[in-house]
């Protein structure tokens, strides 16, 4: 499973979502068949998703 990880324009509190992005990651880190890929570049993200076999936006 590959999953890409991007900060939004927003935060509830200051360093939220470097907090999130660490905790992913080392939960990641745990299972072997997860992968945390970087953010894309705007470009970027059309064609990855038409590849993606199922996308969750949150």
């Amino acid at each position: 499973m590959e999953i890409v990880l991007a900060s939004a324009g927003f935060e509830y509190w200051p360093g939220m979502q470097d907090d999130v992005l660490r905790e992913c990651e080392a939960l990641a880190a745990e299972l072997p068949e997860v992968r945390i890929l970087p953010a894309l570049p705007w470009q970027e993200v059309q064609p990855f998703l038409a590849e993606a076999a199922s996308t969750i936006i949150n």
